[in-house]
């Protein structure tokens, strides 16, 4: 006695990976880019050179920061 099993095929749609080259963060009152930094693993520097920042001691609640991604 042979059996019969019937195979249903699926198509999928292979959507392709799409690599986040960086996200954002905003600041909050008491953030700094060192602290910052160290949430992100990058150095303070690094966050000021990609987001322009001409005085890294200064950052305003509510200013949203561009944080790179490897």
């Amino acid at each position: 006695m042979v059996e019969e099993v019937m195979v249903e095929e699926v198509m999928v749609e292979e959507t392709p990976m799409v690599e986040k080259k960086s996200t954002n963060y905003t600041v909050v009152e008491g953030d700094n880019l060192f602290r910052i930094g160290l949430k992100y693993n990058m150095s303070w520097d690094k966050l000021t050179e990609k987001n322009n920042i001409s005085n890294p001691d200064v950052l305003v609640p509510g200013q949203v920061l561009e944080i790179p991604t490897k």
